[in-house]
């Protein structure tokens, strides 16, 4: 990731960010509390979800990993990420993966609501080869 990527990647972190923090203001300043917790609790539950990324990868693959996921939230694909076990990134950043493979999925879903969710691992077998498995979370 270039100096200029990661400068983008912190840019739109901190704009979401802020945007949470303008949501929770506006339910206080609506006199919401209740609303105002229950998005809290959605924004905390989303930052557990992301732990993943920070906890079991190297600072190249997490920054490759969540600027992915961002990417795909920005296209209205919500990535929970199951696992991720992969020690050398060149493939997934050469193929644009997984968010190639987001990108089909919502094809295939004709993405309609704009807010499909999708449980993403990427795991490095022995032989350097790479399992990158897409599954849309069945929503019913």
């Amino acid at each position: 990731m270039t100096d200029d990527q990661f400068v983008d990647l912190l840019r739109r972190t901190r704009h979401d960010f802020d945007n949470h923090l303008q949501v929770i203001s506006g339910y206080l300043d609506l006199a919401k509390p209740e609303e105002a917790q229950k998005y809290l609790a959605q924004v905390v539950t989303e930052l557990a979800t992301e732990r993943i990324i920070f906890e079991s990868c190297s600072g190249e693959a997490a920054l490759y990993f969540y600027d992915q996921m961002i990417r795909a939230r920005d296209a209205g694909i919500a990535i929970k990420y199951n696992r991720l076990q992969v020690d050398n990134i060149n493939y997934l950043q050469t193929h644009d993966e997984p968010f190639n493979s987001l990108k089909e999925a919502a094809a295939r879903y004709n993405n309609q609501e704009n807010n499909l969710k999708v449980n993403v691992s990427v795991i490095e077998e022995e032989n350097g080869s790479l399992i990158v498995d897409v599954a849309v979370e069945d929503t019913e």
